[in-house]
């Protein structure tokens, strides 16, 4: 029974590592999709949200064997140093390609005062008078509707 509970108990952590593992995933599928260009791609940004899927199966399928024939010890030490060669690689790599961009166009911008740059930012809406009509207020160009100093 003792045995039983263990094996539950790691079950259940592995499966909330898995599922917190997904969440990052969901949060970054958006900047992924961006990065990559991946909006009218959908096939191949279900692939990238599935690669983490698809090696958890793998690794999990091939990890028991693979132990039993080579020892659990070299097992860790190859997965600790594969993990940390990882961390290495990312920590020489840019955090985006746009940062680099971003910083170029402020480069630019300032050797040249003459020339703007064009805002990435978008416009603030205006706001709107009370006596807007309903015609005003369902329209979704913010211009439709006089502001309050006009």
């Amino acid at each position: 029974m003792q045995g039983a509970v263990l094996v539950a108990i790691a079950a259940a952590i592995g499966n909330l590592l898995q599922g917190w593992d997904n969440a990052t995933i969901a949060g970054a599928v958006l900047y992924i999709k961006r990065e990559f260009h991946l909006e009218t791609q959908p096939a191949l940004e279900g692939l990238v949200v599935a690669t983490s899927l698809i090696g958890a199966t793998i690794i999990t399928t091939f990890s028991g064997p693979v132990s039993d024939a080579v020892g659990r010890r070299p097992m860790l030490i190859a997965s600790s140093l594969l993990y940390f060669a990882g961390g290495l690689i990312m920590l020489g790599r840019p955090t985006s390609s746009s940062s680099s961009l971003r910083a170029s166009s402020t480069a630019s911008a300032s050797a040249s005062p003459s020339r703007s740059s064009p805002s990435t930012s978008p416009r603030p809406p205006r706001p709107r008078s009370a006596a807007c009509s309903t015609r005003c207020r369902s329209s979704p160009d913010p211009s439709a509707c006089p502001s309050p100093t006009a």
